[in-house]
């Protein structure tokens, strides 16, 4: 089975207070994919604060992480983890 995992943490936002853990949570969870679920590099994405533009989450789960699954699709399953942190304290 392919795994593929798309994180995203927002703690910086222009009109609203800054959040604390957003960011930290997308960092574990996105540790966590590669050293327990053993998830390639080339099969995770992660997004914090400025880079998490709604271009770039598209462009992740539609354009890079299809490839990745379309490709594996013609050999195995795939799976796909999305994680997306942006709520208040």
């Amino acid at each position: 089975m392919s795994l593929s995992h798309s994180g995203s943490g927002i703690n910086q936002y222009r009109n609203l207070p800054s959040l604390k853990y957003a960011v930290n949570d997308a960092r574990e969870v996105y540790r966590y994919m590669i050293e327990v679920n053993r998830v390639p590099k080339d099969h995770i994405w992660l997004l914090l604060d400025e880079d998490a533009t709604l271009d770039r989450i598209r462009s992740a789960l539609g354009t890079q992480l299809r490839g990745k699954a379309g490709k594996a699709m013609a050999i195995q399953s795939s799976l796909l983890c999305f994680f997306y942190r942006q709520t208040g304290e």
